[in-house]
């Protein structure tokens, strides 16, 4: 026990990767730095981190998010020049579309017996409840509702057909690395120090062992990237809107690199990240109120789900680690489950055909019993 506890202390005060034994097991779970978080030191601690097995039970995760690593960007060096294309493509995924034929035909069948019942009731002169229209009305109503809400929150609208303009000249990534090996084009950072030596070997050769042009001003960096298009800037995502603070603004092309790249695997690419807390010293609640934090703090792409915790156990659809995937056109459809959860908009309307074709039905079979009552009666008489 004094050595376990000397180990603990050590941890603490030098932050090295060390290991803490249970009591029930002789195997070490290393956790490094989440240490702190799990003695309940620490409230969270961020990073990439990958749930291992000797972490289950032990640690809290938030819902993941993302962050995105340098990213390489040009000015456009002829914005002018552009092509146009006409594009096709759906807003729903196929099974969404399935999923929709379905609910319509749903809807198209309870209300075809709701209308042959109502004929049939009006030919035999069965008197009809006075509620039956209005509840007929309200559920074409609500299931319309319902079916917005579905394409509403979707988010992508009523998006068919769109024309897609794109510049005539685009750089690629080796097109790139030899204009910056041949001093054609310069590179430029905020810092010296912010690529390092192997990355900068790998961009600019022996040409050089810093970056061409470093600018520590944000505003500054896009505004020399704007009026000297031989430069290319290495940038986060988000700092690309200091377009807005510049004085001669321009357009900016992103250079995507090929992965994998030696030297460069850690750029342009999103890193799952999530934020762990303590089992024994945090409480559920704790966890769904950092998520509405991480709701506030990141854009809603940046997150794997939008839904608080309380509504993913509710929902058993809780995130994954993995990114998420895009198509080229940056659209993500809707995911089927999701989609599922909100046909129950539509339920209310079903419901109400349902009541509506009970309704319908129901004074034909009392009629018809009260027919087979009297002639009873009539016989016995």
């Amino acid at each position: 026990m004094d050595v376990r506890a000397d180990q603990h202390r050590r941890c603490v005060r030098v932050r090295e990767v060390c290991c803490a034994l249970p009591e029930d097991s002789s195997s070490a779970v290393c956790d490094g730095i989440l240490l702190p978080v799990q003695e309940g030191q620490t409230l969270t601690t961020a990073g990439a981190y990958s749930p291992t097995v000797g972490r289950i039970g032990m640690f809290r995760q938030s819902a993941v998010t993302y962050y995105t690593s340098f990213n390489f960007y040009e000015a456009d060096r002829i914005p002018d020049e552009q092509t146009s294309a006409l594009t096709f493509f759906t807003v729903f995924s196929i099974p969404a579309l399935f999923l929709l034929i379905l609910a319509y035909v749903i809807a198209s069948l309870l209300h075809f017996l709701v209308e042959s019942l109502r004929n049939s009731n009006d030919n035999a002169a069965v008197k009809r409840h006075p509620l039956v229209d209005g509840l007929r009305f309200v559920s074409h109503i609500v299931f319309a509702v319902g079916v917005f809400l579905v394409i509403y929150y979707h988010s992508a609208g009523f998006r068919g057909n769109s024309v897609l303009f794109a510049n005539t000249v685009h750089t690629s990534f080796v097109d790139l690395v030899k204009s910056l090996h041949d001093g054609s084009r310069l590179l430029m950072t905020k810092s010296a120090t912010t690529i390092r030596s192997d990355s900068l070997h790998a961009l600019v050769g022996n040409r050089t062992y810093q970056p061409d042009v470093v600018e520590a001003d944000q505003t500054q960096l896009v505004q020399k990237l704007c009026d000297n298009p031989n430069l290319v800037a290495m940038m986060e995502v988000k700092a690309v809107y200091s377009m807005s603070m510049v004085e001669r603004p321009c357009q900016l092309s992103k250079i995507s690199i090929p992965q994998p790249w030696t030297s460069l695997e850690r750029f342009d690419t999103q890193f799952p990240q999530t934020y762990f807390m303590s089992w024994k010293h945090t409480r559920k609640r704790t966890e769904e109120a950092i998520d509405q934090v991480l709701l506030r703090i990141f854009q809603q792409d940046m997150i794997e789900s939008f839904w608080t915790n309380r509504y993913l156990v509710s929902m058993k659809n809780k995130p994954s680690i993995k990114p998420i995937k895009k198509s080229a056109d940056g659209f993500l459809p809707m995911s089927l489950t999701r989609l599922q959860i909100l046909f129950y908009f539509t339920g209310p309307g079903w419901l109400l055909s349902i009541i509506v074709f009970f309704m319908e039905l129901s004074p034909r079979i009392t009629t018809q019993f009260m027919r087979y009552l009297h002639y009873r009666a009539v016989i016995k008489i």
